[in-house]
């Protein structure tokens, strides 16, 4: 349920954006394993600034122990958690606009961080690129804790409308992981065209002793209308 609301003269306010929704899940023997109850408002300023002020009631159901990460298990049972969240975004039609995106709770009985800053550039059609860093810390207060930490930076270049240079690295703090994309895109109609992808994976734990790995793909695709 969605509800958009325009004030006249209250603190510079563009809009209100009161809503409620709700998911669930339940497997084939009627047992509860997914639930979440999302209670939000969006406040937007004239001058595209926004405050998002949210609270989630969060259901999960564990059939079976799963490692969430390696070495830390979550045991099999229900779990009902709440959270807070808080979005603060710039306007996203400036060349350069920031976004933060705030949950603080529970997650499978523990208590979860989650912070996810992200900074956007563009200039004009021709390029944009983000930066983002994604991090988590749960704690269970058993000996169970740990800190996960996703950092990507994105990059496109556009030649044209059609033929387009992307660029992802991402860097994975708990394994110590790098690895980067780039795609060479030409394009002479909707999703077909040519594409060149070049993938690395460079596992730097241990000292960066491990190889890179590498992976090079040629792909060219072409819908043929038969009828």
């Amino acid at each position: 349920m969605f509800y958009r609301y325009r004030p006249d003269g209250l603190w510079g306010l563009h809009e209100l954006r009161p809503h409620i929704s709700y998911r669930s899940y339940w497997g084939g023997e009627g047992f509860h394993q997914t639930g979440f109850i999302h209670l939000d408002n969006h406040w937007e300023w004239k001058n595209g600034f926004e405050v998002h002020t949210g609270i989630n009631l969060l259901h999960e159901g564990v059939v079976e122990p799963f490692e969430i990460v390696s070495g830390v298990t979550v045991d099999a049972g229900s779990y009902d958690d709440e959270e807070v969240q808080l979005v603060l975004q710039t306007n996203q039609g400036a060349a350069l606009s920031f976004d933060v995106r705030a949950r603080v709770g529970g997650l499978f009985g523990g208590d979860r961080v989650n912070l996810n800053p992200v900074v956007r550039y563009r200039i004009g059609e021709t390029f944009t690129g983000e930066l983002s860093w994604n991090h988590n810390q749960i704690d269970w207060g058993d000996g169970r804790d740990f800190r996960v930490g996703l950092g990507r930076l994105r990059m496109t270049y556009s030649f044209s409308p059609k033929m387009s240079l992307q660029a992802l690295l991402q860097y994975n703090e708990r394994s110590d992981l790098l690895s980067t994309n780039l795609r060479f895109a030409w394009l002479t109609s909707a999703n077909n065209g040519l594409y060149v992808v070049l993938n690395e994976v460079d596992d730097r734990s241990f000292g960066g002793l491990g190889k890179p790995r590498r992976e090079f793909i040629i792909k060219y695709s072409q819908i043929i209308d038969l009828l």
